[in-house]
């Protein structure tokens, strides 16, 4: 190899050495960039979601504190029957429905107090003037009323057609009647507009004078986008986040156990889900559910049916305003439920001889 040669590749490599520094530069300096893009991303996210969490707890207490001007009635039938108006968890005014009640009614002294020693003082003062008290209290409550439940206490929720039915019936204090939530109808709604969360997450209308709020149709559909966990797995959690802030915002119980929250309807704890399927096949979209009982060996024919059934309420028809309404709770029974359900019924007929033996 001549000098020439030499000194050419000598030359080579000098150009070489630079370029691949270069490039290792520039390597450095993109990962650099792309680092620091997700570092700020992040640290938007946190932010943005901070701010949120703070604009929207500023949001509940203020819409909370309106609340407590809601009037609801609860009827209590012991065997004096009665209705009481409640606001902000005390009694109001208090009215007969039964004679019973009214042959009482002076003695009655639970105005201001808790519409939970009420129920305990109406449950003794009807045990002291002789009345039969052995079915316990059941007790219909409209809204969203929270009543501490105890062995003789049934509770039940209705809707405001079944309190004007109710209401029918009364026998004294016709001015009980007027009780009406007008302005605090108006007020709230004026402040629920004025949330960042509304028309984007839940909106409200009236409908027969009373206010209704439901989440919105897309909301619902974005909360559940199975596309949308893999894909922005950071914004789907902004959404769950949104979905429990409303909650609160609506005074609506939820409790977290196992890494799941329950949310309280009528006493009963539902999970909210996107679907459910049974053999691959989906039978409920986007619903707040709860399986309804536990079967046993023993089980008769409608106890092993409510063991397999789903109870459910509709995301879109669930009111935050009223969200324990009975009527918008539904229930489902897979057919493969009622099939296995005819079979423990013929065996169980088969060993208490109450049937035949012949199982095929």
């Amino acid at each position: 190899m001549s000098k020439k040669q030499i000194k050419k590749i000598d030359v080579d490599q000098d150009i070489v050495k630079p370029i691949k520094k270069k490039n290792k530069h520039i390597l450095l300096k993109v990962l650099l960039v792309i680092i620091i893009v997700i570092i700020l991303f992040f640290s938007y996210s946190f932010i943005k979601q901070k701010l949120y969490q703070t604009r929207s707890q500023k949001m509940t207490e203020e819409v909370n504190e309106i609340q407590k001007d809601k009037v609801d009635y609860v009827f209590i039938e012991i065997n004096p029957f009665l209705v009481l108006t409640i606001k902000d968890g005390t009694v109001e005014d208090v009215a007969c429905l039964n004679d019973d009640c009214v042959s009482i009614y002076n003695e009655i002294k639970i105005a201001g107090k808790n519409i939970d020693d009420s129920i305990d003082y109406l449950y003794d003062l009807a045990k002291s003037k002789g009345f039969d008290t052995s079915n316990g209290v059941k007790v219909r409550a409209t809204g969203n009323v929270y009543i501490e439940k105890k062995d003789y206490v049934i509770v039940e929720y209705i809707s405001v057609a079944d309190k004007e039915v109710l209401l029918a019936d009364l026998k004294n204090n016709e001015s009980i009647k007027n009780s009406n939530n007008e302005g605090y109808y108006t007020t709230l709604w004026d402040k629920l507009k004025a949330d960042g969360d509304y028309g984007d997450v839940y909106s409200c209308s009236m409908n027969n004078e009373e206010l209704e709020c439901y989440f919105t149709e897309k909301f619902i559909s974005n909360i559940f986008d199975e596309k949308q966990l893999v894909l922005d797995y950071v914004g789907l959690e902004n959404q769950i986040n949104k979905f429990f802030n409303t909650l609160d915002k609506f005074r609506i119980k939820h409790t977290k156990k196992d890494d799941t929250e329950y949310i309280s309807i009528n006493y009963n704890e539902y999970v909210a889900t996107g679907s459910i399927k049974i053999e691959d096949k989906e039978v409920l979209a986007n619903v707040l559910s709860r399986k309804i009982g536990h079967q046993n060996s023993s089980s008769s024919y409608e106890e092993c049916l409510l063991a397999g059934t789903y109870e459910y309420v509709d995301l879109k028809d669930f009111n935050l305003l009223n969200p324990n309404d009975a009527n918008k709770i539904k229930r489902y029974t897979p057919e493969r439920v009622i099939k296995d359900c005819k079979e423990v019924e013929m065996i169980n007929n088969c060993l208490t001889g109450n049937g035949p033996c012949d199982l095929e």
